[in-house]
C-alpha cells in the first residue's frame, strides 16, 4: 500500500521526511516498554512494530528502485547491482551485529533480546540522523548551483 503511493506521499512531504520518520518509529518500538511484560503480547509487542516496519519499507524501497531504473542503460545494471549490494550488505551486518551482541549459540529469552533492540535504535537513529544531513548538504549544493 505505501510502496504504491509512495510518490504521490513524496510529492506531499518530500522524499525523506516519511521513510525516516517510519523508519525511527519501527527502530524505537520495541524500547517502549510493551516488549518487556512478562507473558507474550504480539498484537501490543510486535504488530505495531512491524506494520511501521512495512511502511518504512514501502516509502524507502520503492524509490530507490524507481531511481535505479531511470538511469540511462549503459548505467542500468550498475545502478541496479549498487542497490541490491548495499541492500544485501546492511543485511549481513545486521545479521552480524545480533550475533555479536548476543554471543552464544545458547536458547534465549526476550530479555536477552533488549540489547539487540536497543542497539537497532541507535543505528536507526544514527541512520535517520546521517540522512537528514547529507540531505540538508545536498539541498545546499544544489541551491547555490542554481544560483550561480
Amino acid at each position: 500500500m505505501f510502496a504504491v503511493n509512495a510518490g504521490r506521499i513524496r510529492a506531499r512531504f518530500g522524499r525523506l521526511l516519511p521513510a525516516m520518520a517510519a523508519r525511527c518509529a519501527w527502530r524505537s518500538w520495541p524500547a517502549t516498554g510493551s516488549v518487556h511484560r512478562a507473558a507474550p503480547d504480539y498484537p501490543a509487542a510486535f504488530l505495531p512494530g512491524l506494520i511501521i516496519g512495512g511502511m518504512s519499507a514501502g516509502l524507502t524501497q520503492a524509490p530507490l528502485f524507481a531511481a535505479a531504473g531511470t538511469l540511462p542503460p549503459d548505467r542500468a545494471t550498475t545502478g541496479s547491482a549498487v542497490l541490491n549490494m548495499a541492500r544485501q550488505v546492511g543485511s549481513a551486518i545486521g545479521v552480524s551485529a545480533v550475533v555479536v551482541i548476543l554471543g552464544t549459540g545458547a536458547a534465549h529469552t526476550v530479555a536477552d533480546f533488549h540489547h539487540v533492540w536497543a542497539a537497532e535504535a541507535v543505528a536507526g537513529l544514527i541512520a535517520c540522523l546521517a540522512v537528514a544531513v547529507t540531505a540538508r548538504q545536498a539541498r545546499d549544493l544544489a541551491s547555490r548551483r542554481a544560483g550561480s
